[in-house]
């Protein structure tokens, strides 16, 4: 089954993702080494790809959202 998520922010050794029905914590690992804050990933499986083409812009949104 694949997933697209948003990676919204890293805690130690783990990522945070934002999927539609929520989130979830992996360990940082999992991911390609490339991922940063605000990148679409695609879960496929236990597999995780970056979605370059559909990852907007998302940094200024998530400052803003922290500094509240």
């Amino acid at each position: 089954m694949i997933k697209y998520g948003t990676l919204v922010r890293i805690e130690g050794k783990y990522a945070v993702l934002r999927w539609n029905n929520g989130s979830s914590f992996i360990p940082i690992r999992f991911l390609p080494s490339e991922a940063r804050v605000g990148d679409t990933i695609i879960r496929d499986n236990h597999h995780y790809y970056l979605e370059e083409d559909m990852t907007p812009n998302f940094d200024a949104l998530i400052k803003q959202h922290y500094k509240s």
